[in-house]
């Protein structure tokens, strides 16, 4: 994380974050006071630490990202308010597998999602300690942990309405699109990928699975 300041209170996120958010959290009656720290996120992710209660909010922001509209911007903040809500509703609040709660999200301050913060480490931590300080087993612990959250998110969101790989592959065409417009792919290499990608469609198991929740960004617990 990268120390930013200190909000200003004349920042209208500032009023939001003292009246809005901390009473939900039953934090009342102060002027807080809250250092600012940049995470990197494919988002505008910052923490936002009150140095008097020691609270601390993670705030999401889904505007302000190249080529992002302000529709656009609205709806990803609205999915992943929903998707958090979803996932806390059918039991991950607790151990093993917690989901943060959401707050609040208010579009009105570039899209912001204000969610609890929670304490844990990237999987890239433990990814980078296997390779560099030989910390295999911690690694192979929290791949397993992650696997056992992912199985269960499956099985839990599973909808009975078989997968759509064509809407993969849609997918998968404009990730390689926006590769070869900024020039991390040459032509020549688009076209493998394009022909792996068709091989896969090609194969029948890849239509006869049911449709889930696949994706969510988490941290792993020290548990």
């Amino acid at each position: 994380m990268n120390y930013l300041g200190h909000l200003p209170k004349n920042d209208p996120l500032y009023g939001y974050l003292r009246f809005e958010i901390l009473p939900q959290i039953g934090v009342n009656g102060i002027s807080p006071d809250f250092r600012v720290y940049m995470i990197q996120a494919s988002n505008h992710v910052y923490l936002y630490e009150d140095r008097r209660s020691q609270t601390r909010l993670i705030g999401k922001f889904f505007g302000g990202i190249l080529d992002r509209s302000p529709q656009a911007a609205f709806r990803c903040m609205e999915r992943e308010f929903n998707n958090l809500n979803h996932l806390r509703g059918i039991g991950f609040t607790g151990y093993p597998h917690y989901i943060p709660r959401p707050l609040s999200h208010n579009a009105s301050l570039n899209y912001v999602l204000v969610e609890e913060f929670c304490y844990g480490s990237p999987l890239n931590d433990f990814i980078l300690k296997a390779i560099w300080e030989g910390e295999r087993e911690a690694l192979f612990q929290k791949l397993t942990a992650l696997a056992y959250f992912l199985a269960t998110m499956h099985n839990r969101t599973a909808t009975g309405e078989r997968v759509d790989f064509n809407r993969d592959c849609s997918y998968f065409d404009r990730i390689m699109d926006q590769l070869k417009n900024w020039g991390h792919i040459g032509w020549d290499e688009a076209q493998e990928f394009y022909q792996l990608k068709d091989r896969w469609r090609d194969k029948g198991f890849m239509w006869e699975d049911n449709q889930v929740l696949v994706h969510y960004w988490m941290k792993l617990g020290e548990h």
